[in-house]
């Protein structure tokens, strides 16, 4: 009997010993699932990423922090599209930049990762079975840099491109109404100037606004003096009067000065690769059999300005009476096509700005600084132009005014430089939501132009913002529709060239509005270069870049 209970004892010693074990096995299982890498735990579950993407998820894999990943970022990228926007709704009561773009995807919810970015939002939706990551980052510079560095912190070469996509506002005209040359008189009408609400620029250069000293009206009347002392004090005086004309560009200088302001501050640009894929996908027609596609959303080409937009803008050029009559033709034959158009990367940047600026002048100022950064980009990245309209003046092309596009792109770059990332092939996606000056009129006595703020009152001023904001949105949504569409329907026929192949390029070529007066350059350099506040692209490996 005591053998027995002895050997019973032993078995219950043994059962607890054997549950003990297997609780804290359990237990061990249990902690190591709760912290198991996300890009593993997702992975099981159904997302819209295959195996081959976990690079995106693993935040293990993807810290900027981490010197091992080093050599893989700088191999390829991932194969999901990140796009920004900034606006979440603000401006006109819940229609947010990113409104369209979700009504037309799969939507799948927010990112697990959202609440470590510094951003609004942060969703992944599918779009014509592209994946994507949508991401609002808040408006202004400081708010899209803060997002996009947090990121590209947990995510890295998870990330195959970005687009930022938003809304401006434009030049009433590329090269501006009043000639540059001439403050006496209005640039020569021609309708291929002319810009409309949804008008679109896609382009990969910009420049900082902020960048430049102004001084006090007096000052370049000095330095007239200065230069030229044989002047009389009628030609000073003259001159001294034009200051306050709306015809002549405010008195600031020193723009892009990187010893002033310091590197990545004032113009940034990288190889337009992405930008033309953009434009030729928007400018095509592309057929697709899927009808739940085709009503779900509308691609560019089948985007037309709606009747409110074009009677207001028929009411600015009306109220424009300093301009010939010629101009009101001009607007006439322009305003005939009721499709926006997109404007090519030579001919229009973003000018960012965190003053909200409008009028004549500081329109001539910014496009002059875009012409500054045009040539730049074009001489640093050795792009081949087959005419001879270069270098750009602000005679030539057209500002689109924002608010963010420096600052997440001094990430890109400031990425570049110091943490070794490959080059993010972007592309920034603007729409004209109203103009940058008010209507003009000019009085010959004085010889003076002026702008006309009563053209709008206060209820239909309102109503222009709605509009004009909305119909930008949809706009530039339709352009990133069109681009994904593209996409699709070419992913099994042709693999994209990457960033440092001989990739031709299609530009206007003058002031001629057919459609088919293209030409072409070339980039030719393919040699990793760093200008003085610009961190030329290290060309990625894009193996994956036909996902």
């Amino acid at each position: 009997e005591v053998e027995i209970m002895m050997q019973e004892q032993k078995l219950r010693q043994l059962w607890r010993t054997t549950v003990r074990g297997l609780i804290i096995a359990i237990f061990f299982i249990v902690i190591v699932c709760l912290y198991e890498p996300r890009g593993k735990k997702l992975a099981s579950s159904k997302s819209w990423f295959s195996k081959k993407n976990l690079l995106y998820l693993s935040s293990s894999t993807s810290s900027r922090n981490d010197d091992e990943t080093v050599v893989e970022k700088k191999k390829k990228h991932g194969h999901v599209t990140l796009i920004l926007s900034a606006d979440p709704g603000d401006l006109i009561g819940g229609f947010g930049e990113g409104s369209v773009l979700y009504a037309a995807s799969e939507y799948l919810g927010p990112d697990p990762r959202s609440k470590d970015f510094l951003c609004v939002s942060a969703n992944r939706i599918s779009i014509d079975k592209n994946h994507v990551l949508l991401v609002t980052t808040g408006i202004g510079a400081t708010r899209a840099a803060l997002c996009l560095d947090s990121i590209l912190s947990i995510y890295g070469s998870g990330i195959k491109e970005l687009i930022f996509m938003g809304t401006a506002g434009g030049s009433p005209a590329i090269g501006g109404l009043i000639d540059s040359q001439n403050c006496n008189r209005a640039r020569p009408a021609e309708p291929w100037r002319i810009t409309r609400f949804g008008d679109i620029c896609v382009s990969s250069f910009m420049t900082n606004y902020d960048c430049q000293k102004c001084f006090w009206s007096a000052e370049p009347v000095f330095v007239k003096k200065k230069e030229q002392s044989q002047s009389s004090a009628a030609d000073l005086e003259a001159a001294a009067a034009n200051l306050d004309s709306a015809c002549v560009a405010a008195p600031c200088s020193l723009h892009d000065r990187w010893d002033l302001f310091g590197q990545f501050a004032c113009s940034f640009f990288q190889s337009p690769i992405l930008v033309q894929e953009i434009i030729d996908a928007a400018n095509n027609i592309y057929e697709d059999d899927d009808d739940e596609n085709q009503q779900k959303a509308k691609l560019f080409s089948q985007i037309k300005i709606p009747d409110a937009i074009h009677d207001l803008e028929t009411k600015f050029w009306q109220a424009s009476t300093g301009l010939s009559p010629e101009w009101q033709t001009a607007a006439k034959q322009r305003q005939s096509d009721r499709k926006p158009r997109i404007h090519e990367f030579l001919r229009c940047a973003e000018a960012t700005s965190s003053t909200y600026w409008n009028g004549a002048p500081y329109d001539e100022l910014a496009r002059g600084y875009i012409a500054e950064l045009i040539n730049e980009a074009i001489s640093d990245l050795n792009l081949s132009i087959p005419f001879t309209d270069f270098p750009r003046t602000r005679s030539d092309v057209a500002c689109f005014s924002a608010m963010e596009g420096t600052g997440w792109m001094s990430v890109l770059r400031l990425s570049e430089l110091y943490l070794k990332y490959p080059n993010l092939p972007a592309a920034n996606v603007r729409s004209v939501s109203d103009f940058t000056q008010s209507p003009l009129m000019y009085d010959p006595p004085t010889q003076l132009w002026f702008e006309n703020p009563d053209w709008l009152d206060e209820q239909e001023r309102t109503n222009a913002t709605i509009i004009g904001y909305r119909f930008a949105i949809e706009s530039a949504s339709a352009v990133i529709l069109s681009f994904f569409r593209a996409r699709k329907l070419k992913k099994n026929v042709q693999n994209y060239p990457s960033a440092s192949a001989d990739t031709t390029f299609h530009i206007d070529k003058n002031v001629d509005d057919d459609d088919d007066s293209k030409s072409h350059m070339k980039k030719k350099n393919k040699e990793e270069r760093h200008h003085h506040h610009h961190h030329h692209e290290n060309s990625p490996d894009d193996d994956d870049t036909t996902d």
